[in-house]
Formats: C-alpha cells, sequence, structure tokens
C-alpha cells in the first residue's frame, strides 16, 4: 500500500527481506565471492549483482 509520505508498505515482509539478504552476503563472503565481476547470484526473492 502506498502511503502519502511515498513509500511502500511491506508490512513483515521487509525485516524478513532484510534478513534473507543479510544472510544471502554472508553466504558469499564465505564462498569468497564478493569480488566485483563475479557475476548475478539469484536467491529467488531476489538476485545480487556483484
Amino acid at each position: 500500500m502506498l502511503h502519502d509520505g511515498g513509500f511502500i508498505d511491506l508490512g513483515n515482509r521487509t525485516a524478513s527481506l532484510i534478513d534473507e539478504i543479510a544472510n544471502a552476503f554472508q553466504s558469499l563472503y564465505q564462498q569468497s565471492k564478493l569480488r566485483q565481476g563475479n557475476g548475478v547470484f539469484d536467491f529467488g526473492a531476489f538476485q545480487i549483482h556483484i
């Protein structure tokens, strides 16, 4: 739902998505894949382009 302030209220999904993104970056870090040019990593609900 768009609010007067111009943002979209995602409710609890926002916190969950932030956790998923943090976990994805942690996983990529542990695999030494956080290097420019390593490509696109698909995590289902989102992708990380490096």
